[in-house]
């Protein structure tokens, strides 16, 4: 008898090559159609290149310590002023104490005058996470490990429509093996969308306004985001739901060396998303003082504050707080449900014309400390 599960994990494997293959091919005929209408156009000017390497060492409460390598190239194409956003590719290999893995390559192309951008990810990942549960209300004392082994696919394309306007199509891909369940565990009983893996697959589209003097570290400006994003039977996923995410920063300059730094963040889903692609509080960006994942469910909504001093040389200190709150429906979600973190941290300026920092945080939620350390801004 034919084994129907190799077959269909056989068809998800070509699939997702077929997809990052497709992306690669758009962005290559992006490219190639600049090339052709101003050959120049797509060659990059060696004197406005640079290329920074180091040792990566990294902790945070999901990964504990991580060690390995990063790079961040930067450059604009021939043609582009010296005022246009630069190009840049970070790729980065890590791996941790708890044996996770994590091989990425974020990128962000600009050209035109920043009239178009092409930005996303490539990655490959090992990881294991806490499961709490679902919903806002999950006792502090319940807790499951569990493993999981994805590929990611993430490209959005934008075209600029007016001054920092931006409009564009997103495509999604993981393929991902959940593994090591407790066999004694809620996501074990298989009532839970998402434990026993699947291809996850879809299309969005995306506003984005963006006036920020730097997307690494903001001193002043404004982010605003929307999207909404397809998953579908019929775009070869397992999983059938539609997500709505909303995403506003302000950033104000106080004085010769503060910023103040305030974020919006709101999330929303329809049908029946697997339990690691809910909306979520927690991690490294957002919520710092809880694990990723401390509360999840299929809607969220989330503010937070940070305030940002210069103090000495390359050094610099920051105060942040965050309040958020999950719900099943977003009519549920109500001040009575609010969860919040606080805490603090410094920074160490790495490249200052890039404004590449290393940053240390302390996050306090729940009563209990999580402590991170890692590049760049949280947001």
């Amino acid at each position: 008898m034919r084994n129907v599960n190799s077959d269909n994990n056989i068809l998800k494997y070509f699939l997702l090559r077929f997809f990052c293959s497709s992306m690669l091919v758009f962005v290559s005929l992006g490219l190639s159609a600049q090339a052709d209408t101003d050959s120049s156009q797509v060659v990059t000017d060696s004197s406005r290149t640079s290329i920074f390497g180091l040792p990566v060492v990294f902790y945070t409460p999901e990964t504990r310590w991580g060690f390995g390598a990063a790079g961040v190239f930067t450059w604009r194409f021939k043609r582009e002023s010296d005022e246009s956003r630069p190009s840049q590719v970070q790729p980065a290999f890590a791996y941790t104490v708890e044996d996770q893995v994590l091989a990425y390559l974020p990128f962000q192309t600009w050209w035109k005058e920043e009239l178009y951008t092409v930005f996303g990810e490539l990655g490959w990942y090992r990881y294991n996470y806490f499961y709490y549960g679902v919903g806002n209300d999950i006792p502090q004392d319940f807790e499951e490990l569990y493993g999981v082994t994805y590929p990611r696919l993430r490209i959005t394309a934008m075209r600029e429509f007016d001054l920092g306007f931006y409009a564009g199509i997103r495509i999604i891909a993981d393929d991902f093996e959940i593994t090591d369940l407790d066999p004694d565990g809620r996501l074990a009983d298989n009532n839970v969308a998402g434990t026993n893996g699947g291809l996850n697959t879809g299309v969005g589209l995306i506003l984005n306004y963006d006036s920020r003097d730097n997307y690494l570290s903001t001193t002043e400006g404004t982010y605003a985001e929307f999207t909404l994003d397809f998953h579908r039977m019929d775009l070869y996923s397992d999983f059938s739901y539609n997500r709505t995410r909303l995403d506003l920063r302000k950033f104000f300059k106080t004085g010769k060396d503060g910023v103040v730094a305030l974020q919006f963040f709101t999330e929303s889903i329809r049908g029946s998303a697997p339990f690691i692609s809910l909306a979520l509080l927690g991690g490294t960006k957002l919520h710092r003082g809880f694990y990723e994942g401390r509360y999840r469910d299929k809607n969220s909504a989330s503010i937070q504050a940070e305030y940002r001093r210069h103090v000495y040389g390359r050094f610099g200190v920051v105060g942040f707080a965050a309040l958020g709150m999950v719900a099943q429906r977003y009519n549920r979600l109500s001040l009575g449900n609010l969860r919040n973190t606080w805490g603090g941290g410094v920074r160490y300026t790495l490249n200052k014309e890039e404004r590449i920092k290393i940053r240390f945080d302390v996050g306090v939620g729940n009563g209990q400390p999580a402590f991170y350390l890692t590049i760049g801004e949280a947001f």
